[in-house]
């Protein structure tokens, strides 16, 4: 199976790391979290948000807040949330996330237009955050119906 060797080779790759981690070994920690994350399997989505979390600590050590790899450690850990039916922690991490990248790219509401087109991410963001709000409407709405 691709995952299976995907995780192995990562995690070999991983534990070459010698000292304290850096940009390359977030980097890692993420996409080894979105692979456990495409298996689906419980344990793999425990370990999966631990290096989510872990690739954004050592982000934001190394460059701050502001920063695009931070927003999209944010959307991966919504996203493993949104998956599991955690709503509002997925809600609060989009919004982490949409908070960034407005902050790294201004739209319109807070620049003159003509100089600043916007920016993917944002729309990504914009999209995620929706889509949560969506589900738990959803929720919200069928256990009304149902009580």
């Amino acid at each position: 199976d691709a995952f299976v060797e995907a995780e192995a080779i990562i995690r070999r790759a991983l534990a070459m790391e010698k000292g304290e981690p850096d940009e390359e070994v977030a980097i890692r920690m993420n996409n080894l979290g979105t692979i456990l994350q495409s298996q689906r399997a419980p344990e793999k989505r425990a370990e999966a948000e631990r290096l989510f979390n872990q690739s954004v600590a050592i982000m934001k050590k190394l460059h701050g807040e502001i920063n695009a790899r931070v927003a999209t450690g944010y959307n991966n850990i919504g996203h493993l949330q949104m998956e599991q039916g955690m709503f509002p922690e997925a809600e609060e991490h989009f919004r982490k996330a949409l908070r960034i990248d407005q902050t790294l790219h201004p739209t319109p509401g807070n620049v003159d237009w003509d100089d600043h087109e916007p920016h993917e991410s944002l729309a990504r963001d914009m999209s995620n955050l929706a889509t949560v709000l969506t589900y738990q409407s959803v929720v919200i709405l069928q256990k009304a119906f149902l009580d």
